[in-house]
C-alpha cells in the first residue's frame, strides 16, 4: 500500500498561501510599502485617508482580503468580493460591503454576473485619482468576474466547446477577453480616473498579466483575428459556435487600447515581486503587481523532498500539453535515469527539460520537480481532472515496468494547489509501480480513454492513492513530483504520524 501523500501536499501548499505572498510583498525593503498612512508603489506615493476600495475575485480572495484588511484597516471604505461556491465565508475576518459565492465548477453564472455588476456600478463612482482601488486577483478570476457580451448560455457553450478540444488556459482566456466586457482592461475603464492597484497571484504559465483572470485591469485591444487563430489551432469551425458568438466575431476589434504615456516593469530584488506601472497622464496610474507564482511552490517542494532524502531538480514551471501523454513521458524519463538508455521519442517534453534531467543520471535518489498546467482532450463522459488523468497514464506506464523493476522504485505525485482537480473532491493523486497491476492495464486504459480517472481509482480499490486536502484558498497552478530511487526503498512518501 502506498502511504498517503496528503500531508506532503498540504505542507507544500502551506508555503503558497496568499497571506504569505502579501506579507512578503509589503515590507520596508520592498517596492510596496505602507508607512505613516502612505502607500508607496515603487517611487510613487499615495496618501491613505479612508480612500480605498477593494475588489476581489479568485480562489485566493478570502486570504488576500484578510491580509490587505489588516494592512489598511479603516482606510478601506468599501469592498466587493466574488469567491468560489466552495469558499468558507466564516474565514472572512471582517465583513466586506458585499460578498458573493459564484462560479460553480469554475464556470461563469448569474451570481458572478451580479457581483461583477455591483463592482462596475461602484467603480463608476470613484471619480478622483486620490481614491485607490485595489483589485485582488487570483486563479478562477475569469469565471468569478464576468460581464458577457453574448447571452450567458452561449458563453458557457463556447467555453465547454473549447475545453472539449483541450484548449489551454491561454487559448481559453483569449476567447474570454473578446466576449466579456470587463476583460482586457474593461474593469480598469470603469475604475479610472481612480488609481488602480492590482495584487495578483499568477495561475498562468509565463505570468502574462493580459491572461491572468483575462487581464481586467490592463488595457489591451482585442482583435477577432486572435480569436480566429485560436479556433484554427483547436480545429473548431465557426458553425460549431453559437449564433450570437458567430455574429460578435464579425467585429474586427473589441474596445480600444488606451494609450499610456509611460509604462515600466520592475522586479524587486529583495522580494521577487514584479510591478508593471502604467501612467496615462500626470494623475491617472494603474499598477499590476505579480505577488507570486508557481515558481515559489516548486522551490518549497524541493525543500520537502530533500527532507525525504531525495535530490530535487526543478525541470520547468511551464509544463503543458496533453495530460495523458505527459504522464507516460514522465515515467519514460524517470526510467532513463534508471537504465541510462536514452529515449528520443518525446512528443511533448521539451528538449531542455529532458537534458536537465539526464544530467542527474548518476544520482541514486532523485526527484524531478515540475510545475505548470496540462490539458485534457474530452473524449468520454467520465469524471476526473488533469492531475488524475496524468497520474493514471503514468500508472499504466509504470505497470509495464513491474516485471523488470529489479531494485528500482519509481513513483509520481500530481497535485493541484487549489485543492480541487476537475469537478471532483480530490486535490491530486500519487501512483507507483503497483498501482495498476499488469493484468489490469486493459481496464485502466478503458477508464483513461473515457476520461474517468477518478472513478478508476475509487472503483479498483485505489482510493488510498487519492490526495484530499480540501479547498486550499490559493492557486499557483499544478505541481508534479517524480521520485526515482535506484536502490531498495520500501516507500517514497512518509507515513503520516498517528
Amino acid at each position: 500500500m502506498i502511504p498517503s501523500g496528503s500531508s506532503l501536499v498540504s505542507r507544500i501548499i502551506s508555503h503558497v498561501k496568499p497571506e504569505i505572498f502579501i506579507s512578503n510583498a509589503f515590507n520596508p525593503s520592498s517596492l510596496l510599502r505602507i508607512v505613516d498612512d502612505t502607500l508607496t508603489i515603487g517611487t510613487t506615493s499615495h496618501k491613505l485617508d479612508r480612500n480605498v476600495t477593494v475588489f476581489g475575485f479568485g480562489k485566493a480572495t478570502i486570504g488576500m482580503y484578510n491580509s490587505i484588511e489588516k494592512l489598511l484597516g479603516d482606510h478601506i471604505v468599501s469592498s466587493f468580493l466574488s469567491v468560489p461556491c466552495t469558499s468558507d465565508l466564516s474565514k472572512l475576518e471582517t465583513q466586506p460591503t458585499m460578498v458573493k459565492q459564484a462560479a460553480m465548477n469554475n464556470l461563469p453564472d448569474d451570481d458572478a454576473i451580479e457581483i461583477t455588476t455591483r463592482m462596475i456600478e461602484h467603480a463608476r463612482t470613484l471619480n478622483s485619482p486620490d481614491h485607490i482601488c485595489i483589485s485582488l486577483i487570483s486563479g478562477g478570476g475569469s469565471a468569478l468576474l464576468t460581464s458577457p457580451l453574448v447571452p450567458l448560455p452561449d458563453m458557457l457553450a463556447t467555453i465547454r466547446l473549447l475545453v472539449s478540444q483541450s484548449a489551454s488556459i491561454h487559448q481559453l482566456n483569449i476567447i474570454r477577453r473578446y466576449l466579456d466586457e470587463v476583460k482586457a482592461g474593461g474593469l480598469l475603464s470603469h475604475i479610472q480616473p481612480a488609481t488602480s492597484l492590482s495584487l495578483i497571484l499568477s495561475d498562468i504559465i509565463g505570468d502574462d498579466i493580459r491572461i491572468i483572470a483575462s487581464g481586467p485591469t490592463y488595457h489591451d485591444e482585442v482583435c477577432s483575428s486572435d480569436v480566429h487563430f485560436v479556433l484554427d489551432e483547436l480545429g473548431i469551425k465557426m458553425e460549431q459556435l453559437p449564433k450570437s458568438v458567430q455574429g460578435f466575431l464579425g467585429n474586427a476589434t473589441r474596445g480600444a487600447a488606451i494609450t499610456c504615456k509611460i509604462e515600466t516593469n520592475v522586479t524587486c530584488p529583495t522580494t521577487g515581486i514584479r510591478v508593471n506601472s502604467r501612467y496615462y497622464n500626470e494623475d491617472h496610474a494603474a499598477y499590476n503587481v505579480i505577488l507570486g507564482s508557481n515558481k515559489l511552490g516548486l522551490l518549497k517542494a524541493t525543500e520537502e523532498v530533500k527532507a525525504l532524502g531525495y535530490y530535487p531538480v526543478i525541470l520547468t514551471d511551464e509544463l503543458y500539453g496533453e495530460a495523458s501523454i505527459l504522464g507516460s513521458e514522465l515515467v519514460t524519463l524517470a526510467f532513463e535515469l534508471v537504465t541510462g538508455l536514452h529515449n528520443n521519442e518525446y512528443k511533448i517534453l521539451k528538449n531542455d527539460v529532458v537534458a536537465k534531467a539526464r544530467k542527474e543520471k548518476n544520482r541514486e535518489k532523485i526527484c524531478l520537480v515540475l510545475g505548470g498546467e496540462p490539458t485534457v482532450t474530452i473524449n468520454g463522459n467520465g469524471l476526473g481532472g488533469r492531475c488524475q488523468e496524468l497520474a493514471l497514464a503514468a500508472a499504466i506506464k509504470l505497470s509495464s515496468c513491474h516485471d523488470n523493476r529489479t531494485q528500482a522504485d519509481v513513483s509520481l505525485l500530481a497535485t493541484t494547489t487549489d485543492g480541487q482537480d476537475g469537478p471532483t473532491p480530490v486535490c491530486g493523486v500519487h501512483v507507483d509501480m503497483m498501482t495498476v497491476l499488469p493484468g489490469e492495464t486493459v481496464v485502466a486504459h478503458s477508464y483513461l480513454e473515457n476520461n474517468d480517472s477518478y472513478n478508476y481509482f475509487r472503483t479498483y480499490g485505489r482510493q488510498e492513492n487519492l490526495v484530499v486536502t480540501g479547498m486550499s484558498g490559493t492557486n499557483v497552478m499544478d505541481i508534479f513530483l517524480v521520485f526515482v530511487d535506484k536502490g531498495d526503498t520500501e516507500e517514497v512518501f512518509p507515513q503520516t504520524p498517528n
